[in-house]
């Protein structure tokens, strides 16, 4: 089955079920809290019926929050494709053509991972264009 990425208002059991391998019970909550502001849509990346990767992304503010993939799943792309949907979504709708993505500078792999996508360090986190 393909890598696919899609957006969702709302999750069901499902979902939560496969974000519970992503997130820890109270990372999840207030992600849900976070999801149910207008604008903010969780993103997220499917693969064989499965939820793998996800994140909360805010086309207005063109952000992104949150965004995890699973273990056994890094290095194949799941990453660059929400990345890469949450840009194509913004270049229909927003004025800039930037993503932030919040993350912490200092973890090296984050750094990596954002390095390789030519993102552009920030305070809160990174542009990506």
């Amino acid at each position: 089955m393909r890598l696919t990425a899609l957006t969702t208002e709302l999750l069901d059991q499902g979902m939560r079920t496969d974000l519970a391998k992503l997130f820890t019970p109270e990372q999840l909550e207030q992600l849900e809290d976070q999801a149910a502001e207008a604008g903010v849509h969780w993103v997220l990346a499917k693969f064989n019926g499965r939820y793998i990767g996800a994140g909360l992304f805010n086309l207005q503010a063109a952000s992104l929050i949150g965004l995890t993939v699973r273990d056994v799943t890094r290095r194949r792309g799941v990453g660059r494709l929400l990345i890469d949907y949450c840009l194509q979504q913004i270049k229909h709708v927003a004025e800039q053509q930037k993503l932030f993505v919040y993350w912490d500078r200092a973890d090296a792999d984050i750094a990596g991972f954002m390095s390789a996508l030519a993102a552009t360090p920030s305070d809160k986190g990174w542009h990506i264009s």
